[in-house]
């Protein structure tokens, strides 16, 4: 009689086993650098929105000025994604020729803080932690 070849049951378990061992062991790791990913995707585009205020105000021909404090849904029309809040240290002006008065401020998300500048006099967005 011929012998039949293959896997047993066992060793197949054995297998699954070691698979699932090594993806509980890297799964947690790639899930938060995708989530730093994330957020730092999130938080160049936002700077980047920032940056062209000044075009959007000179269309419009209208002044806008922000206090200093804390801004969660709406910053200067700017719609901010879930979750993310908008700090200025002082007051934030562009004004209707599209001149902006720079600022300072950070931008959070649920434990992610990005410092940042607006650099007069055409809101040149920087990031201030010596990153750009």
């Amino acid at each position: 009689m011929r012998a039949l070849r293959g896997y047993t049951l066992l060793e197949m378990l054995v297998v699954i086993a070691v698979i699932a061992l090594a993806t509980g062991l890297v799964a947690p790791g790639s899930w938060r650098m995708m989530e730093s990913w994330r957020r730092d995707s999130e938080a160049r585009a936002l700077l980047i929105a920032l940056a062209s205020l000044p075009a959007s105000v000179r269309e419009q021909g209208a002044v806008v000025a922000m206090k200093a404090g804390r801004y969660d849904q709406d910053f200067a029309g700017i719609t901010l994604p879930e979750g993310w809040t908008i700090e200025l240290d002082r007051e934030f002006r562009v004004l209707a020729n599209g001149a902006c008065l720079g600022t300072t401020g950070t931008l959070v998300n649920e434990g992610f803080t990005q410092p940042f500048a607006l650099d007069s006099p055409y809101c040149r967005a920087r990031r201030t932690d010596g990153s750009q």
